[in-house]
């Protein structure tokens, strides 16, 4: 699911090695399919949007964050963030933790001053 377009070219796989096929347009599905196909792809990239940074604590070569998602509070732990935090220009970020879950900050410029700090010290 390109962050380009991600309403084009979704690829259909029976397994991991074997693509079955293209949805070219989701879009033009039967409004109920449509539904169906949404709800999945939802299910399968479930990304928590960070609003808010509490803390980023270190120990051991393993940081614990302390975040503020749309969902509630949450506290979760990344190895390697070199590895595990990666830019998409200009100011967005996504967050691996280390059960591989995903998290969204879409401008990191736009968080408040605390929270753009502990992102200045960990990038």
């Amino acid at each position: 699911m390109p962050l380009s377009n991600p309403d084009g070219y979704i690829s259909l796989a029976a397994d991991e090695d074997t693509e079955i096929g293209i949805l070219v347009n989701p879009s033009e599905l039967a409004p109920e399919s449509l539904k169906i196909l949404r709800e999945e792809l939802d299910k399968r990239y479930f990304t928590p949007t960070i609003q808010k940074i509490h803390r980023v604590k270190e120990q051991f070569g393993i940081h614990e964050w302390e975040v503020e998602t749309e969902r509630g509070r949450i506290t979760f732990s990344v190895r390697g963030l070199n590895q595990n935090i990666k830019q998409v220009p200009p100011a967005r970020l996504f967050v691996t933790d280390v059960r591989g879950n995903r998290y969204d900050i879409p401008d990191y410029r736009e968080l408040d001053a605390q929270s753009y700090q502990q992102i200045q010290r960990h990038l």
